[in-house]
């Protein structure tokens, strides 16, 4: 379900071909949800992109982009990059900073 488009960037596309977000992602992300992707911009800003259309676009830049993302998914805000917060799959906040 991901393609590239021809600028170089990635987009998420659905089964009937629409696509899901911005489409102007540097890199895609798999998450522990099979329905479920991160989008990380140029800034490292992510938008979390469900198969069933919905994009959700944040605030948070993606903590360890190395790290495998589970459950929880660890964030930073781009104005504050020192807190760590974690978010669900639905761009919900979780915990308070560590």
């Amino acid at each position: 379900m991901i393609a590239e488009t021809k600028n170089g960037r990635y987009s998420l596309i659905d089964l009937d071909g629409n696509e899901i977000g911005s489409g102007n992602y540097i890199e895609i992300k798999y998450t522990a949800e099979s329905d479920t992707f991160l989008g990380i911009d140029s800034d490292g800003r992510i938008d979390i992109l469900h198969t069933d259309g919905r994009a959700i676009e944040t605030d948070y830049i993606l903590a360890d982009k190395e790290r495998d993302i589970t459950d929880n998914i660890p964030v930073k805000k781009q104005d504050d990059r020192t807190q760590l917060y974690y978010i669900d799959i639905d761009g919900n906040l979780l915990e308070e900073p560590y």
